[in-house]
C-alpha cells in the first residue's frame, strides 16, 4: 500500500523549465539510473495499468504521466519508478 506523502504534490507530470531566450530547447539528459529488477517493473506497470484504466473513463486530463511512465515499463529505471511515485502522490 502506497503511503501518504509528508507534503502535497500538485503535478502529475515532471515539468521541464523552458530556456527563455535559446533559440533551441533541447530534449533532457538521457536516463542513465539502474534498470528495476523483476518486482519493480511489475509494481510499474500494476501502477500504470490502474491509472490509465481511471484516466481514459473519468479524467483525461491526467493522460500524460501515464503515458510517459508506460513508454518505458520494459525496461523500466529506477527513475521512471520515481515517476510512479510521483503520480502515485499527485492521485493520493
Amino acid at each position: 500500500q502506497h503511503k501518504q506523502p509528508s507534503r502535497p504534490q500538485y503535478s502529475p507530470h515532471q515539468w521541464n523549465r523552458p530556456t527563455y531566450g535559446q533559440k533551441t530547447q533541447y530534449a533532457s539528459a538521457p536516463d542513465t539510473s539502474y534498470k528495476l529488477d523483476k518486482k519493480g517493473q511489475r509494481l510499474a506497470q500494476l501502477v500504470v495499468g490502474t491509472f490509465l484504466y481511471y484516466v481514459r473513463m473519468v479524467d483525461l486530463a491526467l493522460l500524460v504521466a501515464p503515458n510517459d511512465i508506460s513508454t518505458q515499463q520494459s525496461a523500466a529505471t529506477n527513475e521512471k519508478l520515481w515517476h510512479t511515485y510521483k503520480l502515485m502522490d499527485y492521485l493520493c
